[in-house]
């Protein structure tokens, strides 16, 4: 794990020094990092308890992007942070970098399932032979 964070801190001076092969391999080696598991974020900022608007974060797990949003106790948005244009309230991160945890995590429980249907396939497979 240190060595992972390390060569986060020098990524962009190494990008610099690469040729077009040794750049193929860091990125290579970056989506292999990029396979493991994050902890869930739980929404921090609860439905308000009044009308007044309170802007926060949402995801969309099936485009899988972070948009501000906002929210009262009777309604909310989630495309847009200065006005309300669905009904009932709702829970919100309260800044964009939980949210973009808390998609991740979904992303990954995501191709989990997915993974797992292939394995299942696989073995299904395995046992025909």
């Amino acid at each position: 794990m240190i060595c992972f964070v390390r060569f986060r801190e020098l990524r962009e001076e190494i990008k610099m020094a690469m040729n077009k092969k040794e750049k193929k391999l860091v990125e290579e080696l970056q989506v292999i990092a990029a396979l493991r598991w994050t902890d869930n974020v739980k929404k921090d900022m609860p439905i308000p308890d009044s009308l007044d608007l309170v802007a926060g974060y949402t995801f969309n797990e099936y485009s899988a992007e972070v948009r501000a949003s906002c929210s009262t106790s009777i309604s909310h948005n989630t495309h847009s942070p200065t006005r309300t244009t669905s009904q009932n309230g709702i829970e919100m991160y309260s800044t964009k970098g939980k949210a973009l945890r808390a998609l991740r995590h979904a992303l990954c429980i995501k191709v989990a399932k997915e993974l797992r249907a292939v394995d299942k396939l696989i073995e299904a497979s395995d046992k025909e032979i």
